[in-house]
């Protein structure tokens, strides 16, 4: 049986701010975080992402090179316009969300290798390209550098990179591109649910 990494999606877009602010999980530092931004939309990223941490992680800490990291398990979270996502599995992962939007040549040509650029002709295979890039780096605690080096596509989901293997899958989801990277080679599956709070 196949390992289960499961993604808990919050929409942002129909929620403001203040229906966050009186979910019982958050703390006063999540609330003095978020007050660090100064868009509406960009505070409310910040307190679903602490309500999701809070909610299905409970306490983590932060590693020096930014990845968060719990005592019962593995998690990794994204947010893009609209959507905040948290990812739970038993091995170390990385999530990334896009959400599927027109784009420039310019950007595509910046972002893929060659291979990459002749399969993300359109909007939809480019933001497979971004996201699986994504969340390669942020499994392995990193920040995106020199994105073309990343490797998105790999044999059957798996790719070998900075000497360990990784699996990746994509899932396309409600107008956006959501992928998962785990650490190892071991297949899983992919359940995505939406929080309902």
């Amino acid at each position: 049986m196949n390992a289960v990494i499961k993604i808990v999606c919050v929409y942002t877009t129909d929620k403001c701010l203040s229906d966050y602010l009186n979910r019982p999980q958050l703390t006063e530092r999540d609330i003095i975080a978020a007050d660090k931004f100064k868009e509406p939309a960009d505070k409310t990223l910040r307190i679903a992402s602490a309500y999701l941490k809070r909610k299905y992680v409970g306490e983590w800490t932060v590693e020096k090179n930014g990845k968060p990291v719990c005592d019962n398990g593995f998690f990794n979270v994204s947010h893009t316009d609209g959507l905040v996502v948290i990812a739970l599995g038993d091995k170390p992962l990385g999530v990334d969300a896009e959400k599927i939007r027109p784009i420039d040549e310019k950007l595509k040509r910046y972002v893929c290798s060659e291979e990459e650029y002749s399969k993300a002709m359109d909007d939809e295979r480019f933001f497979t390209v971004w996201t699986l890039k994504e969340s390669l780096v942020k499994a392995e605690g990193e920040g995106l550098t020199d994105v073309k080096s990343i490797p998105s596509f790999g044999e059957n989901g798996i790719k070998l990179w900075k000497g360990e293997m990784y699996r990746s899958k994509t899932v396309l989801f409600g107008g956006y591109a959501l992928s998962v990277t785990v650490k190892g080679g071991q297949p899983f599956e992919v359940q995505v649910v939406n929080d309902d709070f």
